[in-house]
């Protein structure tokens, strides 16, 4: 982003290159990233599709880590922009409790996602809805790190859930980070899911670190 500030033929060929737009890491800006300014980088990508005649997003990965002048009502209104119709990396750390919401996670649903990170700062994570991750389970992500959020639970029930869905996550999954979170299953239960009895013994190890076909990182 900085390289549009350089010159006005720097900024034009830059507003101008879908190649550009294609990963958008704006932690360089964490403390100065406004809800408007997010907005307004995300009309530039609307109005280069618009002349391109694009009918797909064009950003493919979209990190906001650390972003705390950043509302809730903000984030998701930009989490609806055309520009990320097929995001497939959504990195939202170390965001404050009044920006990473129970609502505003509820209303992730791109069903292009593949990896998802919503860790939040040790001490002050606050997503606690018991309906979190039966939903975040259900998107077809392949990495999802919910770390430093004590009032998640990973329970048999939220499990079963889960794996009943036709659109269940886990069968996917090949990195889940959970530290700091709560875990309420046993062997017993795993087992008696099918679409986890090829990982239970793994899983039941690696709860707050499981990483597919790796070995368990308590």
């Amino acid at each position: 982003m900085r390289m549009r500030r350089v010159c006005r033929t720097w900024r034009d060929i830059i507003e101008n290159t879908p190649a550009f737009w294609y990963e958008m890491d704006l932690t360089e800006c964490s403390d100065t990233l406004t809800d408007a300014a997010l907005m307004n980088l995300l009309h530039i990508v609307e109005r280069l599709m618009s002349r391109l005649g694009l009918q797909h997003g064009l950003v493919r990965k979209l990190d906001l880590t650390g972003c705390w002048r950043l509302s809730a009502r903000g984030l998701h209104g930009a989490l609806c922009s055309p520009a990320l119709a097929h995001l497939r990396v959504l990195r939202l750390a170390e965001l404050t409790p009044e920006t990473l919401t129970d609502e505003l996670v509820f209303g992730l649903k791109q069903s292009t996602l593949e990896e998802l990170d919503l860790r939040a700062r040790p001490g002050s994570g606050l997503l606690n809805h018991q309906r979190i991750l039966t939903h975040l389970l259900q998107l077809p992500l392949r990495v999802l790190d919910i770390s430093e959020h004590p009032s998640l639970t990973l329970s048999a029930k939220t499990l079963l859930a889960a794996t009943n869905s036709p659109t269940a996550a886990l069968p996917r999954l090949e990195v889940f980070i959970a530290h700091g979170c709560g875990f309420a299953v046993d062997v017993s239960d795993l087992t008696s899911l099918p679409t986890l009895a090829t990982a239970s013994s793994r899983l039941v190890f690696s709860v707050f670190h499981w990483r597919r076909g790796c070995a368990a990182t308590p």
